[in-house]
Formats: structure tokens, C-alpha cells, sequence
């Protein structure tokens, strides 16, 4: 509900995160330990992703486990 000016900064911040993971997608690593940090960023950024979506969808901490035993 874009009218719903908390869940349309949510839609904003998912937007930014997606951006700056495909960013992080089309980095070149070179060394194993930039290799090993991009994974960590995209970790934490697909974290901070599933967080808002289950705030988007008003996901109860019972829909939130069976969606997280799933992936």
C-alpha cells in the first residue's frame, strides 16, 4: 500500500538493498579474502531483504519459521 507512508519506505529500502546486491553480484573478487567478505555482504544484505518482506506481508514469527525451514 504505497498511501501507507511506513510500508512505502519499506518498498524504498528494499529496492536500495536489491540495487546494492546486484552491485555486489557484478564485483570482481580477486583474492579469497575479498571472495569471503563479498559473501558476507550479500549475507547480511539478503538478511536485511527477508527481514522486510516479512514486515511488508505482516509474516507471523510461526509464517516466518516455516518460510525459513523451507530455504
Amino acid at each position: 500500500d504505497f498511501l501507507n507512508r511506513f510500508e512505502k519506505s519499506r518498498y524504498e529500502s528494499l529496492i536500495l538493498l536489491v540495487e546494492q546486491l546486484i552491485r555486489l553480484h557484478k564485483q570482481s573478487c580477486i583474492t579469497p579474502e575479498e571472495v569471503e567478505m563479498q559473501k558476507r555482504e550479500r549475507m547480511v544484505i539478503n538478511q536485511k531483504i527477508d527481514k522486510l518482506v516479512y514486515e511488508l506481508f505482516h509474516l507471523t514469527e510461526e509464517e516466518i519459521r516455516i518460510v525459513e525451514e523451507d530455504t
